[in-house]
């Protein structure tokens, strides 16, 4: 027994040091057909994102919409969505509607942080092939014929890429309250206010989720603090778990839900970037927002991207051993969690 489990444990760790160095070396890749797309004569940066092995989850499909976000300074954007087949794990946790709205949304989502710099088109897989087999403006063609993801490598290239910017360009990447101006914020209720991520019963990766016991404490540990004293608190939560944390809360008056207010999660972010401050404790992909923009936060995550973890190598790697993100700022704190303890 002791050495079965000593085996799978090695073989576990081998496994997520070659994703390591296999999320290395395709960055690396990545940054040179970059750059060899940028240089090019072509006005237009073709982008594949396929179905049925790219993340549907917001958190990924937005830093990939920033990335893209960067490309547009310099070129149009089309960009192909290949959705004829679903990944399988999304396919488990979404319904065929709700994986049909998702991407609905995420065409909204890519039109928006692009500035309408960005053309959107359908493909299946075939026909994908015929169109575009002679197309040498396609970003890693090689990898989209072949049916592997691109997104995993978007973050470490921009992270890597924007100390090297001017600040222009830098201010068109990082997300702006401006950005923002067509959604409406209730003034009244939200003038004086903090903003918490909240991830509760997501089928993957559970360690990232919070609990009732968890979600309590961390907001005890938020109202504690004396800058947030006379602070109103905005959970930004889903649809499905507001019922759930209104009843948590329910003699809370300072406390507020996101979902009270909010259709979409372009507005949930239009929330954090009014907010005074955003704080995050375990996992939720909503804190890109906060991440990519100035605004002060407190986020405890895995500082170890994965390496100790029971699940998976973080795809976002830390820019050094000082900052997660090259755009951090001194008001942006990261806080270490150890989820192999969890």
């Amino acid at each position: 027994m002791i050495i079965s489990k000593l085996i799978f444990s090695t073989v576990k760790k081998i496994r997520l040091y070659y994703e390591f160095i296999n999320l290395i070396f395709y960055t690396h890749k990545g940054s040179e057909e970059l750059k060899r797309i940028l240089n090019s004569k072509n006005k237009e940066f073709f982008y594949v994102f396929d179905t049925s092995v790219s993340s549907l989850a917001y958190g990924d499909f937005i830093i990939s919409s920033l990335f893209l976000r960067y490309i547009s300074i310099f070129k149009k954007i089309r960009f192909i969505f290949l959705n004829d087949k679903i990944r399988n794990d999304t396919k488990n946790r979404l319904s065929k509607n709700e994986i049909t709205k998702r991407i609905k949304e995420f065409k909204e989502i890519i039109k928006f942080i692009c500035k309408k710099k960005c053309i959107i088109h359908e493909e299946n897989h075939k026909s994908f092939f015929k169109k575009y087999n002679q197309n040498n403006n396609i970003y890693f063609k090689k990898l989209v014929l072949v049916r592997k993801p691109l997104y995993k490598i978007n973050f470490n290239i921009i992270n890597k890429l924007y100390p090297k910017l001017n600040l222009k360009k830098k201010n068109e990447i990082l997300f702006k309250k401006e950005d923002f101006k067509k959604f409406k914020i209730p003034s009244k209720k939200f003038k004086n206010f903090i903003t918490v991520g909240v991830r509760i019963n997501y089928q993957n990766e559970t360690s990232r989720n919070h609990d009732k016991k968890s979600i309590i404490k961390f907001v005890r540990y938020i109202k504690n603090k004396k800058k947030n004293e006379s602070k109103k608190i905005l959970l930004i939560c889903d649809k499905k778990n507001l019922n759930f944390l209104k009843k948590i809360f329910k003699n809370d008056k300072n406390i507020f839900f996101s979902k009270d207010y909010t259709q979409s999660f372009l507005e949930d972010g239009y929330y954090i970037l009014n907010s005074d401050f955003y704080y995050q404790y375990y996992g939720t992909g909503i804190s890109v927002f906060a991440e990519f923009s100035k605004i002060k936060f407190e986020i405890y995550t895995d500082l170890k991207r994965g390496f100790f973890s029971k699940d998976i190598i973080r795809s976002d790697q830390l820019y050094n051993k000082f900052k997660k993100n090259s755009w951090q700022t001194d008001n942006q704190k990261f806080r270490d969690i150890d989820y192999s303890s969890l």
